[in-house]
C-alpha cells in the first residue's frame, strides 16, 4: 500500500541521506521501530535508495484517533564538510 501512495520524484543516488518519519498511531501499543525496516524496503523498490545510502534516521510518534492514522517521510541529502 505504501508504494502506491508515495509521491513520484528523484531522490538522490549514491549520496548520504537522512529521513524524517512521523507516524501517527491509534493504538499507543504500536511500535515505531517496526516501521524502519519496510519503509527502507518501500524506498529501495520505489525510488531505487540502497539502504546503505541511510546516514540519519529520526522518527516521531503521535497517538491519533483511530482512522486518522497517517505516515509522512522526508527524505533529504546529508552534505558532508
Amino acid at each position: 500500500m505504501l508504494l502506491l501512495i508515495l509521491p513520484s520524484g528523484i531522490i538522490p543516488k549514491d549520496k548520504m541521506l537522512r529521513l524524517n518519519v512521523e507516524v501517527g498511531f491509534s493504538n499507543k501499543a504500536s511500535d515505531l521501530s517496526n516501521i524502519i525496516k519496510p519503509l527502507e524496503d518501500v524506498l529501495c523498490k520505489k525510488y531505487g535508495i540502497d539502504d546503505k545510502w541511510n546516514y540519519e534516521i529520526f522518527m516521531k510518534k503521535k497517538i491519533v484517533k483511530k482512522g486518522k492514522e497517517y505516515f509522512e517521510v522526508e527524505i533529504k541529502e546529508i552534505y558532508v564538510e
